[in-house]
C-alpha cells in the first residue's frame, strides 16, 4: 500500500522485500506513529550566551579549586603523605584500570556470544 506522511508519499515495500530488514522494520515513519513526528522536532532554542557563561564558570572553578586544596601548607584530606603512600596509591590506580579493562572485556565477550547465538537461532528457525 501507499502511506501519506506529511504531504509526501512513502511506498511500503512488499513482505518479501521486508524480510532482510532488521526485525521487520520499515523505512520511514510507521503509520501508527506519524503523529509523534510533530512532537519530536520541538526543542527549545539553544542559548549560546548562557552556555558560554556556564562553561567559563566551570573552567574557573576547576582551575581555582586545586589552589584552595593546596593552600593549607600542603596538607590535604589524606594528611601528610610520603613517597610510599603515593607509590601505593598509583599502583592502586594501575590495578583498578587493569581490572576494569579485563572485566569489561569479559562482559563484551559474553554479550557478543549471546548476539551470535541469537543470530544463529534466527537463521536456523527462519529457514
Amino acid at each position: 500500500g501507499v502511506l501519506e506522511v506529511r504531504s509526501r508519499t512513502v511506498k511500503r515495500p512488499t513482505k518479501a522485500a521486508r524480510s532482510w530488514w532488521p526485525l521487520g522494520a520499515l523505512p520511514g515513519p510507521h503509520p501508527r506513529n506519524h503523529k509523534r513526528l510533530d512532537l519530536c522536532g520541538r526543542f527549545r532554542s539553544v542559548n549560546r550566551a548562557r552556555n558560554s557563561v556556564v562553561a567559563l564558570l566551570t573552567a574557573l572553578f576547576v582551575l581555582a579549586m586545586p589552589a584552595f586544596a593546596a593552600a593549607a601548607d600542603g596538607v590535604g584530606t589524606a594528611g601528610r603523605v610520603n613517597d610510599r603512600y603515593i607509590t601505593f596509591f598509583c599502583f592502586g590506580v594501575i590495578a583498578f584500570f587493569a581490572i576494569l579493562v579485563t572485566v569489561l572485556s569479559l562482559i563484551q565477550g559474553r554479550l557478543d556470544a549471546k548476539k551470535d547465538q541469537r543470530r544463529h537461532d534466527l537463521d536456523r528457525f527462519s529457514s
